[in-house]
């Protein structure tokens, strides 16, 4: 089976020894992911609403 790792600067990087993620045949598979901004490192938001909208825009720009 073919494996290709995932891996965008769109996004912030893996914080441990994984990949952002890992296409294996037809599955995709992401790490977990934290509302971090890309660029400053920082949480975003105070809510959790501010916070959840973040980890699904790091986890749309690693699937794209």
């Amino acid at each position: 089976m073919d494996c290709r790792i995932l891996s965008t600067e769109k996004a912030p990087a893996a914080a441990g020894p994984y990949s952002q993620g890992v296409i294996a045949g037809e599955l995709v598979f992401t790490a977990g992911t934290l509302p971090f901004h890309r660029e400053t490192g920082d949480v975003v938001g105070d809510e959790i609403s501010a916070q959840t909208r973040q980890v699904f825009k790091n986890l749309t720009s690693v699937l794209e």
